[in-house]
């Protein structure tokens, strides 16, 4: 099993403790100080949609649309009636997306999964 890496914030931190243990207060460990107030700031979180979740909301309104006439659909069938769904993982992303708005419903019957539209 490998060992657990150091990270650059700790590795900052120990860079501090030496330098203010050998020559005291300086100008790199003004630097140093900085550089690890930059390591340790949290993120902030983007207000705006990625390009991944606009494509899937489009997509979700068109497995919506699709899905109209029809009493209960599998993954299978809507990569078949909608285009730009490639893949099982691609379906389950964007109907989550029309189940948390509670517009579609998730049916589980053993390893078989369909989605129908809520009443």
């Amino acid at each position: 099993m490998a060992e657990k890496m150091m990270t650059r914030a700790q590795a900052v931190e120990f860079a501090i403790e030496v330098v203010r243990n050998h020559e005291g207060e300086c100008e790199a460990l003004t630097v140093l100080e900085k550089m690890h107030a930059q390591l340790t700031k949290p993120r902030k979180k983007s207000d705006t949609k990625s390009k991944a979740r606009i494509l899937n909301e489009s997509l979700a309104e068109k497995c919506f649309e699709a899905m109209g006439g029809q009493e209960s659909v599998t993954s299978k069938w809507l990569m078949e009636h909608v285009n730009g769904l490639l893949s099982p993982q691609k379906v389950t992303a964007v109907m989550k997306i029309l189940i948390d708005d509670g517009r579609v419903v998730r049916n589980k019957e053993g390893k078989n999964i369909s989605y129908s539209l809520a009443e």
